[in-house]
């Protein structure tokens, strides 16, 4: 069974999401992005708010 010893050579910061993104109706695909996600949380509590 392998075990990971080393360091990890990518950086994590950038892979946190996974590969997740949007795809439109012509097959685009949109990588989500940590902005993206605070901007909507942003606009929900806003939302929830008022």
């Amino acid at each position: 069974m392998p075990t990971n010893t080393g360091s990890q050579t990518t950086d994590q910061s950038e892979d946190r999401m996974h590969g997740a993104a949007i795809i439109d109706d012509q097959g685009k695909e949109t990588p989500i992005t940590e902005d993206m996600i605070e901007k909507a949380l942003q606009s929900i509590l806003k939302t929830a708010q008022s």
